[in-house]
C-alpha cells in the first residue's frame, strides 16, 4: 500500500484493513493503516479507537487515552470506545476513572473480564 493520503472514500476500506491487521498480529501495519485513515478523516471513530487499542497494548497509555478521548467526544455513547478509555485509564493507574467508565458500559464484552477484575483488585474490591 502506498503511503499517500487516503481519500475519504477509501477510509472504511483502510479502517477494515487496519482492524484485520491488528487481529492478525500485524500491529505495525495496522498502525500505519489507521494513521492513513486519520490523515484523510480525523474524526473516524473506528480508526481512533483502533490506534488507541494498539497503543494500549504497547503500554503507551497516555497517547491511547488522548485518541480515545477524541473518539468519545465524537461518539459519546459508543461502548467499545468507553471500554478502550477505561483500559487506558487503568494503564495510567486511574482506577476510579476506569471503574466509572466501565460502569457506563451496558453489557461488557467477555474479553473485558480481566480489565474489570484488575480494576476491582486495584481499588481493593476483590
Amino acid at each position: 500500500m502506498s503511503r499517500h493520503c487516503a481519500e475519504p472514500a477509501e477510509s472504511p476500506r483502510l479502517g477494515w484493513q487496519g482492524a484485520t491487521s491488528r487481529l492478525g498480529g500485524e500491529s505495525d501495519q495496522a498502525l500505519g493503516l489507521y494513521e492513513e485513515v486519520l490523515s484523510a478523516d480525523p474524526l473516524n471513530v473506528d480508526a481512533l479507537r483502533g490506534k488507541a487499542e494498539i497503543l494500549n497494548w504497547r503500554g503507551r497509555h497516555e497517547e491511547a487515552r488522548e485518541l480515545v478521548a477524541r473518539a468519545r467526544r465524537i461518539a459519546p455513547e459508543d461502548e467499545r470506545t468507553i471500554t478502550e478509555l477505561a483500559r487506558a485509564d487503568y494503564g495510567l493507574h486511574r482506577y476510579e476513572e476506569a471503574r466509572q467508565e466501565m460502569a457506563q458500559v451496558g453489557t461488557p464484552a467477555p474479553e473485558t473480564q480481566d480489565l474489570q477484575r484488575g480494576i476491582s483488585q486495584a481499588l481493593g474490591h476483590t
